[in-house]
């Protein structure tokens, strides 16, 4: 097992035995942080890996403003 597999699990299970509270306090806080060009929120990034077709979608402003005009 890779060590990014083994650091991925222990991520997957901490948040598995956070409780529900904690966790949406979590969320709520990483979302609620400003963001930088170029960066996006947890949301924004669960948005796109749950689309069919993310891969093909632009993951900054910059290229979605040009993928618009």
């Amino acid at each position: 097992m890779k060590e990014t597999d083994i650091l991925l699990e222990r991520f997957r299970k901490s948040i598995e035995d956070m409780p529900n509270e904690d966790f949406l306090k979590l969320l709520d806080k990483i979302e609620a942080q400003p963001q930088e060009e170029n960066e996006l929120t947890v949301g924004e990034f669960l948005s796109l890996i749950s689309e069919d077709s993310a891969a093909t979608k632009p993951l900054f402003a910059d290229d979605l403003e040009e993928a618009v005009n």
